[in-house]
């Protein structure tokens, strides 16, 4: 006996939204100075690490 078809239906077309309207919430200018403060100060840390473990 074969066992149904589970899968999920497919649609023939995906909708299509713009950009903004797709997007889940505002990006502002707080989020890239986050992200760039953040990235900078691993970069410091792993410096600082590889600097002490050279010296040990």
């Amino acid at each position: 006996m074969a066992e149904p078809d589970r899968r999920p239906p497919t649609h023939d077309a995906a909708p299509v939204k713009a950009p903004v309207e797709s997007r889940q919430g505002v990006t502002g200018q707080r989020v890239r100075y986050v992200l760039g403060i953040g990235i900078t100060l691993v970069v410091i840390a792993f410096a600082i690490i590889y600097i002490i473990g050279m010296m040990g």
